[in-house]
């Protein structure tokens, strides 16, 4: 079974922007391909359709936050693998979580005493997601290739010691 769905997402002047989702399996969101449309109307009144396919996914996966619970278990089962917290040093003591390093994100360059190799898998947090998504970048820009950002401690559930 197949489903189509048809989303505006806006209006302005004579030019509008459709996305359009079309999912193999109305219960599997996974398994849908996305669409940009690009309707503009000429002075003539005669419509351009620009069609783009964007990637296979759900819609709403582009909204989703990452599990940084998800992202603990899987930095537990790799071998010589460093978890890296970039909040302040003061976020750091009121809490973090066991086994982590503290390399603040303003601070980020000084990651080389804490991890020598470039190759070392890190796993990035800090309160929300959002400085762990910009050390993240920056960590790959210094030439470290096994760079995964895991979220924030906000949403981790499991113990943290101070």
């Amino acid at each position: 079974m197949c489903q189509e769905e048809m989303i505006n997402l806006f209006y302005k002047g004579k030019t509008q922007l459709l996305l359009w989702e079309k999912r193999d399996n109305i219960t599997d969101s996974s398994k849908s391909t996305c669409y940009i449309i690009t309707v503009k109307e000429s002075k003539e009144g005669n419509s351009c359709y620009t069609i783009r396919r964007i990637i296979d996914m759900g819609f709403f996966d582009i909204f989703k936050q990452k599990d940084i619970n998800q992202g603990i278990e899987e930095y537990q089962t790799v071998s010589g693998a460093v978890l890296l917290d970039v909040r302040t040093p003061q976020e750091y003591q009121e809490g973090h979580i066991p086994g982590s390093k503290s390399v603040p994100l303003q601070t980020i360059n000084n990651v080389v005493s804490a991890v020598q190799s470039k190759e070392t898998p890190l796993y990035v947090y800090c309160y929300s997601g959002s400085r762990s998504s910009k050390a993240v970048s920056m960590l790959q820009r210094m030439g470290y290739t096994n760079v995964t950002n895991i979220g924030g401690i906000c949403a981790y559930s499991g113990k943290v010691e101070s």
